[in-house]
């Protein structure tokens, strides 16, 4: 695969950011925006029931649909187990 076929693939998220068969829910997002060579990463956080988009210098409550349809950029994706 090369950088170029790389960055043209769009990551899907599934429907819901929780997997009741497997025991886990997806608790966070890092993204990256810009190339291989530089760029700026941003994170979506779960903490409870709500979501938080960081950046840099500001942290602001969004929504799950917000971080389910953020399907570009993806880098790290954080589950926590249930149990």
């Amino acid at each position: 695969i090369t950088k170029d076929d790389a960055a043209a693939k769009e990551v899907v998220f599934p429907r819901s950011a929780q997997f009741p068969a497997q025991g886990y829910t997806l608790s966070g997002v890092v993204l990256h925006h810009g190339s291989s060579g530089f760029g700026h990463y941003t994170a979506y956080v779960r903490h409870g029931t709500t979501w938080y988009e960081c950046d840099d210098s500001s942290i602001t409550r969004t929504s799950e649909s917000t971080v389910l349809s953020a399907k570009t950029g993806a880098y790290v994706l954080f589950y926590s187990s249930e149990d």
